[in-house]
């Protein structure tokens, strides 16, 4: 759950399936592989659930994923950067 005093406007967050369009890297089972491990992985601040649905930031997990590499070398392998 998002916890950041910081919150994004409406129009930055996007589903599964939006941020794996723009963002190719990141196909929809990844994405939905690394909401479900986000504890693990420290991109909690990035995920807003809202009921069923779940919406992502890109820009917060973008940093979140950056922090998370420079301490976790799993999650560079979880990428494959």
């Amino acid at each position: 759950m998002n916890t950041d005093k910081k919150l994004p406007d409406l129009s930055e967050l996007r589903t599964i399936a939006q941020l794996a369009k723009e963002a190719p890297a990141f196909t929809e089972s990844k994405l939905r592989w690394m909401v479900f491990n986000a504890e693990k992985f420290g991109i909690e601040p990035a995920i807003f659930r809202t009921g069923r649905n779940v919406l992502l930031w890109p820009a917060k997990l973008a940093e979140c994923l950056a922090q998370a590499s420079a301490h976790r070398r799993d999650l560079l392998q979880l990428c494959r950067w």
